[in-house]
């Protein structure tokens, strides 16, 4: 028996874009990570992050959440960039009441009430890049990435690691 301390697990609760929003976004990563040595990983956004515990009690939990949230459109609006690892490079999501709504009730679902604000996007890179790089990328691709996309589920990750690590863990289908 090892006297070794597992690593504390964290989980994420994610949409995942589908279909041509899904292939232009997963390309893009792959293409930024390459070309900028970042992590690749797969195209999601955020409805929580950070949240530890039982994977049995996150499981029902987001389960839960899942049968209070409604299939709702995800809105991709404009890139854009701050110095922050996982807000390196992003493509803004239309903040919508559906979109705000689904991430306060994430938050009070798992009392996480007193993270920092919402602001719902899709990264494209992680990392620290070059400001004067971001903006060259943002103004030739700028508008690349607007588009709607429907969400009919929650993704349950462990994103325990660095992101080539990352796991998903369940689906959870919304009512």
């Amino acid at each position: 028996m090892s006297s070794h301390t597992p690593e504390r697990i964290i989980y994420s609760l994610w949409h995942i874009p589908r279909g041509v929003h899904y292939r232009r976004l997963t390309q893009a990563i792959q293409h930024f990570s390459q070309a900028c040595r970042t992590p690749a990983f797969e195209p999601h956004l955020t409805l929580l992050g950070g949240l530890t515990g039982r994977e049995d009690h996150i499981i029902s939990q987001t389960a839960r959440l899942a049968g209070l949230l409604h299939r709702y459109p995800i809105q991709l609006t404009t890139m854009s960039g701050l110095k922050e690892y996982f807000r390196c490079l992003f493509v803004s999501v239309e903040p919508t009441e559906l979109v705000m709504t689904a991430g306060d009730q994430a938050r009070d679902l798992f009392q996480h009430q007193d993270d920092p604000p919402y602001l719902p996007h899709v990264s494209l890179m992680y990392g620290d890049c070059d400001n004067q790089i971001k903006q060259a990328i943002i103004a030739r691709l700028g508008e690349t990435f607007s588009g709607e996309f429907i969400t009919d589920s929650i993704y349950l990750y462990d994103t325990t690691g660095k992101p080539e690590s990352w796991q998903r863990v369940r689906s959870f289908t919304l009512t």
